[in-house]
């Protein structure tokens, strides 16, 4: 389903789904239909593990990893240091301290994570629909570069 379906609210409903899910579409299938979320392959029947009920041990599991950053500081450290992780899994060279699955864990819990409250700023959300506005409008620069290249190599 396309934002453009999503916001006029059409589309398909899945059997046995709620109707009223028909106009409300999932954030993970709009940021997958646009290429921003990469498919989820691990399936419904994966056990997810519990960072609150068992303690952190190396190598740990990408659920795990996560559970572990989200406790950290910022959230834009998750994303970064998970895809510093997930380097070794898509074959590229590790050695940089932020591809280390022990160092970083280790590390990143802080008094936040102990139940110490402090205000924040900006909500999540504000952040993160300013990194996807900016990936849409770099993906949209990219293309406009590109198909003038076209252009050129036509003419």
């Amino acid at each position: 389903m396309s934002i453009e379906q999503a916001q006029a609210g059409s589309g398909t409903a899945e059997a046995g789904a709620d109707p009223g899910d028909e106009a409300m579409p999932r954030v993970s299938e709009l940021l997958r239909a646009e290429g921003l979320m990469e498919p989820d392959e691990s399936g419904d029947d994966a056990a997810v593990g519990d960072l609150t009920r068992q303690p952190l041990a190396f190598p740990a599991a990408r659920d795990l990893r996560l559970q572990n950053l989200a406790r950290g500081d910022e959230g834009v450290l998750l994303a970064l240091v998970d895809r510093a992780f997930r380097a070794r899994e898509l074959g590229e060279e590790t050695g940089a301290p932020a591809q280390d699955e022990e160092f970083v864990p280790s590390h990143s819990d802080n008094v936040q994570a102990t139940g110490f409250v402090e205000h924040l700023k900006l909500p999540h959300h504000v952040d993160f629909q300013a990194a996807l506005g900016l990936v849409r409008r770099m993906r949209r620069e990219i293309a406009g570069r590109e198909g003038s290249d076209d252009r050129e190599a036509a003419e």
